[in-house]
């Protein structure tokens, strides 16, 4: 079996596992800490995932970046979905994002957190994209 389904299955079993815990052990919105406490470990475990495939196997960077995006992307997503949807308490699944949580516990609207929604997606990638260029320029060209 390929290594991309293999962790798809792992992260999505490893979020199963956070989401019975905190329905045994947490009091309070128990999907929204399940999620809140899979993303973060799953972020380590995806970023261990591509740098041991680019270090040890031998896959590109490029590709491992792809991996990476659906590695963590897809339980990531699923993990916030299924908790939002999990949490009553804080809204019976009409919280889609996190971002959304802080917009209704904190009082601020929609127009005042969605700037920094989009700051905290973009700043992100617009520092990959840079590294990658001057990572690109300093390699010395195949002859």
């Amino acid at each position: 079996m390929p290594r991309l389904p293999r962790f798809l299955a792992a992260g999505l079993l490893l979020f199963a596992a956070t989401l019975v815990l905190s329905a045994l052990l947490a009091s309070g919105p128990r999907g929204l800490i399940a999620a809140g406490v899979f993303v973060p470990l799953w972020y380590v475990i995806a970023v261990l995932n591509a740098w041991l495939g680019v270090v040890w196997a031998g896959y590109p960077v490029r590709a491992e970046i792809a991996v990476f995006g659906l590695v963590f992307g897809v339980p990531a997503v699923v993990a916030v979905v299924v908790g939002s949807l999990y949490s009553p308490e804080v809204g019976g699944g009409r919280i889609w994002f996190l971002w959304a949580a802080g917009v209704r516990s904190a009082g601020y609207s929609v127009a005042e957190e969605l700037p920094i929604l989009l700051a905290n997606a973009a700043l992100p990638f617009a520092v990959a994209v840079v590294a990658w260029r001057v990572l690109a320029r300093r390699r010395p060209a195949a002859s």
